[in-house]
């Protein structure tokens, strides 16, 4: 077993959310049709919430993904032979309406967010479609009731990413590969092939655990000092790794990430 365990945060560094509606077509249109932008808005940088929205409204359809930047100067520091055991994002449900879906309705997943948005730029009408659905957690968490204070695991091959980036940020990356975008996306989103269209009203609203406050939500991270050379064993599961063998010199991008 490894020995000295530690923890490090990040503070998210930018936030927000973008939706994408439609007065008419179908809901995969609405999910996955580029083109369907005209009426879309942006919302950020650092909003006091996040929105996802999985919505029928009339004939038509409303759809949010929410975003989170984190820039990974960890405290405490880490090296490049840092090897990240868990990760999650700490965050609290401030508003939850599961319209007609029940639990559906209220279950995410993080991604990959292929833009960086690290300054104070806002959000674009754009960035709604940059997010890699191939790059994500397996693990799925469903939110609770408002008030609720819930862990965003970050596992499978979206924490092999963070592993990457982290390292490069501890060998003083500060650009994009130095920070880490994380896509919020609803189940009737990204799974949308395997479920029924979205009834009602399905709204999420997201923020820091301290909501009202100055805070923001967090990255935290868990993990050791990995030896030179060592190999490292995950059990198949949580990220489908097997053996892996982690050198301290690989600072190679993990592949199909931008």
């Amino acid at each position: 077993m490894p020995r000295n365990i530690k923890q490090c945060a990040a503070v998210v560094e930018n936030d927000g959310n973008i939706s994408k509606s439609a007065g008419s077509g179908d809901w995969v249109d609405i999910v996955g049709d580029a083109s369907i932008d005209g009426s879309t808005a942006a919302d950020g940088p650092d909003t006091q919430t996040i929105s996802l929205i999985t919505r029928k409204t009339a004939s038509g359809w409303i759809n949010a993904r929410g975003f989170l930047f984190f820039d990974l100067i960890m405290d405490p520091k880490v090296s490049t032979n840092f090897v990240v055991k868990h990760a999650f994002v700490r965050i609290r449900t401030v508003a939850s309406d599961a319209g007609d879906d029940g639990d559906i309705g209220r279950t995410i997943k993080p991604f990959l967010a292929t833009v960086d948005r690290q300054t104070d730029d806002s959000l674009v009408v754009g960035d709604y479609d940059a997010v890699n659905l191939n790059i994500t957690s397996v693990t799925e968490t469903v939110l609770g009731d408002d008030g609720s204070v819930v862990n965003i695991v970050i596992d499978g091959n979206l924490r092999s990413v963070l592993q990457n980036r982290l390292r490069r940020a501890a060998a003083g990356d500060t650009g994009a590969t130095g920070h880490i975008g994380i896509a919020l996306l609803p189940k009737l989103d990204y799974d949308h092939a395997n479920q029924d269209d979205p009834t009602g009203l399905n709204r999420i609203r997201l923020a820091a655990t301290a909501h009202a406050t100055s805070q923001d939500p967090e990255l935290f991270i868990i993990g050791f000092e990995q030896k030179p050379g060592v190999r490292v064993k995950r059990k198949a599961g949580g990220g489908g790794f097997g053996e892996v063998n982690i050198p301290s010199t690989s600072m190679s991008g993990f592949a199909g990430e931008r």
